[in-house]
């Protein structure tokens, strides 16, 4: 009897050695997740709900190549709110480190020393209604996991 419970012990840590872990950027589910969460992200942005643009934030929070607080962050949406409301989102991409930093290294760098969170990017397609040529704009966001949620850590356009 022991030893079938040395075996059954045996090969229930063999397997759970096997169990490991997808990175994000493998994991389906969890890219979704980021999307989904820069979606909704952004739809506060655009209806000015600036209470949960800064609870669904990490601060210090990179902003258009400088480095602000809430307050900061709040006051340029605040003061970009026009422009804001006449953007459609058209599609979100998700992109890790190695993806942005191929077209956009110095910004990788910055991000690096100015210790900002930069693992994951979701880079939004907008197009301005304003605009009668409809050309497409993007932004780009820096996304940081904190506690198991997705958060904005900045945005660069």
């Amino acid at each position: 009897m022991k030893i079938k419970n040395l075996a059954l012990a045996a090969l229930l840590i063999g397997l759970s050695a096997c169990v490991k872990s997808v990175p994000i950027e493998d994991d389906l589910s969890q890219k979704q997740a980021a999307i989904a969460a820069t979606r909704t992200y952004v739809e506060a942005i655009e209806s000015q709900n600036l209470d949960f643009v800064v609870e669904h934030s990490v601060f210090p929070y990179w902003l258009d190549r400088e480095i602000v607080d809430a307050d900061g962050l709040k006051k340029m949406l605040a003061e970009e709110a026009e422009d804001l409301a006449n953007w459609e989102l058209k599609q979100l991409r998700f992109y890790t480190t190695a993806d942005i930093a191929i077209f956009a290294p110095r910004m990788i760098e910055k991000l690096s020393e100015a210790q900002i969170a930069h693992e994951y990017f979701v880079v939004a397609q907008f197009s301005d209604r304003s605009d009668k040529g409809r050309r497409l704009q993007s932004v780009l966001f820096m996304l940081q996991r904190v506690d198991g949620h997705w958060k904005i850590a900045g945005l660069e356009d």
